[in-house]
């Protein structure tokens, strides 16, 4: 057979050509790791969200409790110190 002739490709040099993945396994690796980024995304901005929201909370709590330990300071946090 010359260099010039067209031939099929038989299964097994299809496979190694392809590096042994089929269209179905690729297909499903991709739609896998899709989920999984899905996730991740969504777990990193719902943790995000959370700090944000929470994190007000617990700057006046640590205010409160270091006001208080100097000897009842804590209307500056609560708005009450001038009375």
């Amino acid at each position: 057979m010359s260099d010039s002739t067209l031939r099929v490709l038989s299964n097994d040099e299809i496979d190694v050509v392809a590096g042994g993945i089929s269209f179905d396994d690729a297909y499903n690796d991709f739609m896998e790791g899709g989920a999984l980024l899905g996730g991740g995304a969504g777990s990193l901005i719902a943790s995000a969200y959370t700090g944000i929201a929470l994190t007000p909370a617990l700057i006046l709590g640590s205010l409160n409790s270091l006001l208080g330990s100097l000897g009842g300071l804590t209307g500056g946090v609560t708005g009450d110190l001038l009375s």
